[in-house]
């Protein structure tokens, strides 16, 4: 398995890769160390030191079958989004944006005035493994691809199906990351969540 060059400094977002351990746990657990790498992207060793981390702090235990979230996880997993913003984190089917092969959204709750074009969130996504992101926003009840389309409900009606399980209210934003692997959508979906800018602190 090839790695990115990894420092402490540069690559690894703590909070995003402890949400994302926690994330893939409680949805997929539990989980063995190899496992573990592929869904984190990172080599053994940091690995090794993530998963001492997370049980120092109670939230997740070894097992025979591997590592599982505990209630502690959970709760931290749900305060860790609660930071990012993130109501809702879900797979979205990339078919009906013509993207993929797996896409993961988060609804983000009144933040629509956030963004302008989501050049930013798409960015933020790629830089941590996925091909991409497309961000959506809605207004006066009016789904809206920002620079791209202003009535999404109209032209690409099946973006809107997609998407439907997230229940929008006015001001609401959605964020799909797409990328070549599940853990790499779910990843870019985060990191463009976080780049939004709302407050996140390390526990």
């Amino acid at each position: 398995m090839s790695y990115r060059k990894f420092t402490l400094k540069n690559a690894l977002n703590l909070e995003l890769k402890e949400t994302l351990l926690l994330y893939a746990l409680r949805d997929w657990g539990p989980m063995g160390r190899g496992s573990l790498e592929k869904v984190l992207g990172l080599p053994e060793g940091i690995v090794r030191g993530l998963l001492k981390r997370a049980q120092m702090k109670g939230w997740i235990k070894a097992g025979r079958a591997g590592c599982s979230i505990t209630e502690e996880g959970k709760d931290a997993l749900y305060k860790k989004m609660e930071r990012m913003g993130i109501s809702s984190l879900a797979r979205i089917s990339g078919e009906c944006l013509g993207i993929g092969p797996s896409c993961h959204g988060v609804l983000i709750r009144g933040a629509a005035n956030r963004i302008h074009l989501g050049i930013e969130q798409r960015d933020a996504a790629v830089r941590v493994g996925a091909k991409g992101a497309v961000s959506l926003i809605y207004l006066k009840g009016k789904l809206v691809m920002p620079g791209i389309c202003e009535n999404v409900d109209l032209t690409m009606p099946e973006v809107s199906r997609a998407i439907s399980a997230f229940q929008l209210q006015d001001g609401d934003l959605v964020i799909i990351a797409f990328a070549d692997n599940v853990w790499r959508a779910v990843e870019g979906a985060l990191s463009a969540a976080q780049s939004i800018g709302f407050s996140c602190s390390i526990d």
